[in-house]
């Protein structure tokens, strides 16, 4: 489609109409599809309402996959285009579900197509991409090179436009790519040789220009077929998150059951103001919010147990709390903070009938949530915390077992009620599958050791990389193995925790940002390594019912590890590398729950302090 935006769709609507007079006049062109069936032309919502939407309860959050006009419209048009191997090139905001909806269309190929998946940042390079192609094709004769067994490949790029341009203002994975689309061929870097590579063609997603984005040469993109997703028009978003809470409170009280869709109706409210509101500044460059951020709402909220969550009052906490946890935790001040709180108070009172002194019993302060106070319980509930000093005197228990663990390095941390806070954060996102943290603030303000406890209290291992003076590349890759041995192998739950006084090279957050978009690092392992990895993996997979194809069970593997695998990365926010860092590697913060870090407060420092005088005589 070229419409760019609903008013575009709606200006060439009315030109097509003007050649054209005979097409069904309801809604927009955009609204229709040729029914071969009956011959006649019949509106995609009467498509998505053909078969009613459910999904089970056990369904992890992030496989819930909601089917909407633009989803059914979307994933039919791309779906066409690939099977004819057409270069298709996806445009649209960030958030708008692209990635989502290639993976789920790449998932109903046939048998006589493969796929491979890159994740571009801006430090990729055309060595990178030449070398990631060239690993997944095999030799056909001397100089002509195809993917395995006669299939034909289907190359997904991710963040298609990310590449930074070089001195003369061109990208270079993207002129690489262009060459061999006009040619078919590239050249052997060592040997200045032909390399001829048949049966492939390239998917490629882009974001709008800005924040590290570049947009694309116009030469490159008359190779693709281009196709724009707009963001999701209100209708549908309710459409999204409406169907998933509510039925999740179909087994709730009577009292709560209506509270889904002024939830979500408070929660777009929310999402609209503050995306206009709060833009990102030099200062603020994380304050970028997506559709990612709504459905982390919503994964709390539907975290929620009948038998804890009983009460109206009950269940908008919750979803009070978990608004707070997406939008208020990576706010940098005070006025921002309190501007954010207004808003939140104002659609208490305007859609909930409820005030904050009601929900929270005159206090300031917001409640917290956790689902490990109930140690034991296989599927802990997340409650609410009613008695703060349980939970002060739990964590201060964990602390202590931690510290006679063998071969930990004990902590002596003073658990004020900010710590606690933070604590609960860091656990509320590593319990869930591909929870990840970016925890932001100066050294020395705890963020390693609450994610420490936090890991301990989960029953998680932590893993650490050693930077020595050799340390480079290799050995970071060699540390990546030994990560995915542990989450995917395995089976272990894994917190990877990663500051940024170990990024020795930037290259290193290269592929960080591609565990945290894709769960894969391209050409990790060797040819051999992947066989065994197989090998390990099989009878798990077998069990799990997956199937006995090859790229099944790598498939198996490598969402095992995204489930099990939890990167908790902590950053300073001073100076210009974590600006810098945000622009040139997005995931970092669209695929991460935030938490900024201020400093402690008066009445914190003076429990440290009174800790700390307390075995000192004479005071």
């Amino acid at each position: 489609g070229a419409g760019a935006d609903e008013a575009g769709r709606k200006r060439l609507d009315a030109y097509i109409r003007e050649i054209d007079a005979q097409l069904p006049g309801k809604m927009t062109v955009y609204d229709y599809y040729v029914d071969h069936a009956r011959m006649q032309w019949t509106t995609w919502e009467e498509k998505v309402n053909a078969k009613p939407f459910r999904s089970s309860p056990d369904t992890q959050f992030h496989k819930i996959l909601v089917p909407t006009v633009d989803s059914a419209r979307n994933s039919f048009l791309i779906d066409a285009l690939m099977r004819i191997h057409r270069d298709i090139i996806i445009s649209g905001p960030v958030g708008a579900g692209k990635t989502t909806l290639i993976q789920q269309v790449l998932a109903t190929k046939p048998d006589s197509m493969t796929e491979l998946g890159m994740q571009f940042s801006a430090q990729t390079s055309s060595n990178r991409v030449q070398d990631i192609i060239e690993a997944n094709v095999e030799k056909r004769t001397k100089d002509t090179f195809a993917p395995p067994a006669g299939k034909k490949m289907v190359i997904f790029i991710d963040d298609m436009n990310m590449p930074q341009r070089d001195t003369f203002g061109s990208m270079p994975p993207l002129e690489l790519l262009k060459v061999w689309m006009e040619h078919g061929f590239w050249y052997d870097r060592l040997k200045q040789l032909k390399k001829h590579i048949k049966d492939c063609n390239i998917v490629g997603s882009v974001g709008p220009p800005g924040g590290g984005r570049s947009l694309l040469p116009q030469r490159f993109q008359s190779k693709f077929h281009c196709v724009n997703f707009t963001f999701p028009d209100e209708s549908q978003v309710k459409r999204i998150f409406g169907t998933m809470i509510n039925m999740k409170l179909q087994t709730f009280a009577d009292e709560i059951k209506p509270l889904g869709d002024l939830m979500t109706q408070a929660t777009l409210d929310i999402y609209g103001i503050i995306t206009t509101e709060l833009l990102p500044t030099p200062l603020k460059s994380h304050y970028i919010y997506n559709m990612r951020d709504l459905g982390k709402v919503f994964q709390g909220v539907l975290r929620a147990d009948p038998q804890f969550v009983d009460s109206k009052d009950a269940m908008t906490r919750l979803w009070v709390h978990e608004c707070f946890r997406v939008f208020h935790d990576r706010l940098i001040d005070e006025p921002d903070r309190a501007w954010f709180t207004k808003i939140m108070d104002e659609k208490l009172t305007n859609l909930f009938q409820a005030t904050w002194k009601q929900l929270f019993g005159g206090s300031t302060q917001l409640c917290f949530f956790a689902d490990f106070l109930r140690g034991g319980m296989e599927n802990a509930p997340y409650e609410e915390v009613t008695n703060e000093a349980t939970l002060k005197s739990f964590c201060e228990e964990k602390m202590e077992e931690y510290n006679y663990e063998p071969g930990f390095v004990a902590m002596n941390l003073v658990l004020f009620r900010d710590a606690l806070g933070h604590l609960c954060r860091i656990s509320r996102v590593i319990r869930l599958p591909r929870g990840n943290c970016l925890l932001v603030g100066v050294g020395g303000s705890g963020r390693q050791s609450l994610t420490r406890l936090a890991a301990y209290i989960a029953e998680y291992k932590v893993f650490m990389i050693e930077i020595s003076r050799t340390y480079r590349a290799l050995e970071f890759k060699d540390d990546l193995k030994k990560l995915y041995d542990m989450a995917g192998t395995k089976n272990q739950p894994t917190v990877f925790l990663f500051n940024d006084t170990q990024i020795v090279m930037e290259g290193f957050l290269e592929d960080v940002n591609g565990l945290l978009g894709s769960g894969e690092v391209p050409n990790l392992f060797a040819a051999d390594e992947v066989n065994g990895i197989r090998e390990a993996v099989r009878a798990d997979a077998t069990k799990a019912g997956m199937g006995e194809s090859p790229q099944e069970i790598w498939e198996f593997f490598i969402e095992r590890t995204r489930s099990n695998l939890h990167l908790v990365l902590c950053m300073s926010p001073i100076g210009e590398a974590f600006r810098r860092r945000v622009r040139m590697f997005p995931n970092l913060v669209n695929c991460c729950t935030l938490d900024w870090f201020s400093a402690w407060s008066d009445p914190a420092l003076k429990e440290v302090s009174m800790k700390f005088l307390a075995g000192v005589e004479g005071l």
